[in-house]
C-alpha cells in the first residue's frame, strides 16, 4: 500500500550538525510528504520553533523519543529515510550512523550527505541519492528524487546491502581485532 502523504523520516539524536534544520526548511518545496522526526535532543525546542515560525506545522511531526521496537515499526512504514550530517569536525566527518544501516534493514532508501562513509555505501548498494550541499532545496531536490522514483526500485539494492551490512559480516572482523589486540 502506498503512503499518501509519503513519509519522510529522520531518526536519531536531536543534535547540532545533523541537517535537520535544513530538512525543515526543505519541506517548503516538497508536496503531498510529511517529515516525521523520531527522537530526542538538545535542539527539539529550537526545532518546533523552527517548524511554528515557518508555518511547516503541516508538514513536519515531532514524534518524540521512542523504544527500539516502536522506532523499527515506524522506520519500516517510511518511504524515504536520511542520515545528512554535515562536516562537523571528524567525528562526523568519518562516520557510518547507525540510522543508515537501520534504514537498509528497513528496506527503506535513504539521502546521504557526501561524507566519506556514506558515499562508500551509496558507490556500493544504489540505495538512494547524495544531497550536493545542505540547502534547503538541495535537500528537497534529493528527497523528490528518491519519492518520485519510488520505493519498489530500490528494493533489490536495499537487499543486497542489507545482507552485506549486516551484524553477522561485521562480528567476525571485529573479534579478529580483539584477537590481535589481545597479543600484545
Amino acid at each position: 500500500p502506498e503512503n499518501q502523504p509519503k513519509i519522510i523520516l529522520y531518526q536519531g539524536a536531536l543534535n547540532p550538525f545533523r541537517g535537520i534544520d535544513k530538512a525543515i526548511l526543505a519541506m517548503h518545496h516538497i508536496e503531498n510528504a510529511v517529515f516525521k522526526i523520531a527522537g530526542d535532543g538538545p535542539r527539539k525546542r529550537e526545532f518546533e520553533e523552527l517548524v511554528i515560525k515557518e508555518k511547516l506545522q503541516n508538514k513536519v511531526i515531532f514524534l518524540g523519543k521512542l523504544l527500539p521496537e516502536d522506532l523499527r515499526k515506524v522506520t519500516r512504514t517510511a518511504d524515504v529515510g536520511m542520515s545528512i550530517e554535515e562536516n562537523g569536525g571528524e567525528s562526523y566527518y568519518f562516520s557510518l550512523p547507525n540510522k543508515v544501516l537501520d534504514c537498509i534493514q528497513a528496506r527503506v532508501p535513504v539521502i546521504l550527505s557526501a561524507l566519506p562513509e556514506l558515499l562508500k555505501i551509496k558507490n556500493s548498494f544504489d540505495v538512494g541519492e547524495i544531497i550536493e550541499n545542505h540547502q534547503p532545496e538541495n535537500i528537497a531536490k534529493a528527497l523528490q528524487e528518491v519519492l518520485n522514483t519510488g520505493r519498489n526500485f530500490y528494493q533489490p539494492q536495499l537487499a543486497r546491502a542489507a545482507d552485506q551490512l549486516c551484524w553477522e559480516n561485521e562480528e567476525p572482523k571485529l573479534l579478529e581485532v580483539f584477537r590481535k589486540a589481545s597479543q600484545f
